[in-house]
């Protein structure tokens, strides 16, 4: 009799703990928003009727690889938008994308988040300021370009010692016209005292080697006059 009350009670605990399992799996997960008003371009006009995609690329859990997933809505009357997504499994981030590729990326996840002004095509003004510590004679040519976004420019020397200019570096849209918001972007600037020089700056796969000569920074759009800092030995 002793024996049965246990099998009993033992048998009831695992029903229990199977059913306990099956709703915390039913459990819906958490929701987050993310919110903006889509223009054309900084000083353009509101994208209205516009179908905004946010998705999450595939990436790989511990249960597993988690496939895309992806969102939408489309924009109102005055270019608002407003996307809800379901909690991920992994914290990559997230990608905004309209029909025509215009897109951001690097949106945090998990969290509700208000983009502002988001630009489809976003104008940046960048400026170099570059110093040259020790004297270059005529035959040292400065190549620079900016990674991605321009073919190489030149600027001819000789150069004296402690040269300092500022140039126009860039004006016009980078990443290929991807939109973006009001946080800056970043970029990178690649130059080198001759062809041979510059080019092993282009071919560069590791920009932590300060031997290839690439410079990270910001730069924010829309009207901003954005500055790279350049030091040359």
């Amino acid at each position: 009799m002793k024996t049965n009350i246990k099998y009993a009670l033992l048998f009831i605990i695992v029903i229990s703990l199977a059913k306990c399992k099956c709703n915390k799996d039913d459990d819906p997960k958490p929701e987050y928003t993310v919110t903006g008003t889509y223009y054309s371009a900084c000083n353009g006009s509101v994208l209205s009727n516009t179908t905004i995609v946010l998705y999450q690329m595939q990436v790989a859990t511990i249960s597993g690889v988690q496939s895309a997933q992806s969102y939408s809505a489309t924009t109102d009357a005055n270019g608002r938008f407003s996307i809800k997504y379901t909690k991920p499994d992994a914290d990559a981030p997230l990608i905004l994308q309209d029909a025509s590729s215009a897109r951001i990326e690097g949106i945090p996840s998990k969290q509700n988040i208000d983009l502002g002004n988001v630009y489809k095509t976003n104008k940046a003004n960048i400026y170099m300021k570059i110093k040259f510590a020790t004297p270059h004679s005529s035959s040292d040519t400065l190549y620079y370009s900016i990674r991605f976004a321009m073919t190489a420019k030149t600027i001819a020397g000789s150069f004296p010692s402690n040269f300092y200019d500022s140039v126009m570096l860039y004006r016009g849209t980078l990443s290929g016209g991807y939109a973006n918001y009001n946080t800056p972007e970043t970029g990178q600037m690649l130059w080198g005292l001759g062809y041979s020089d510059y080019q092993m700056s282009l071919a560069s796969i590791s920009p932590s080697v300060a031997d290839y000569h690439i410079v990270t920074f910001n730069y924010r759009g829309c009207g901003y006059k954005d500055s790279v800092f350049v030091n040359v030995p």
